[in-house]
């Protein structure tokens, strides 16, 4: 019944991430789940925001996109 973040630091194109959310999303029902992804790439944020959209929004994951370097965080 609890929530699940899944933080991930330098996503680049968001894709190995994704399968790993499908995978637990198949396991414990997708329920309460957030899917936040950073980068400091913008184009690969923009690459792996879209590709979790299109393949996660459906399961009803939240995902959450932050432009910037970690160092700096």
């Amino acid at each position: 019944g609890r929530g699940l973040d899944i933080n991930v630091l330098g996503c680049g194109d968001g894709r190995s991430e994704v399968s790993l959310v499908e995978e637990i999303c198949a396991r414990r029902g997708g329920t309460d789940l957030r899917l936040n992804l950073l980068d400091i790439s913008h184009t690969l944020l923009s690459s792996a925001h879209n590709h979790a959209t299109e393949r996660l929004a459906r399961l009803g994951v939240q995902i959450e996109t932050l432009h910037g370097d970690f160092h700096h965080l």
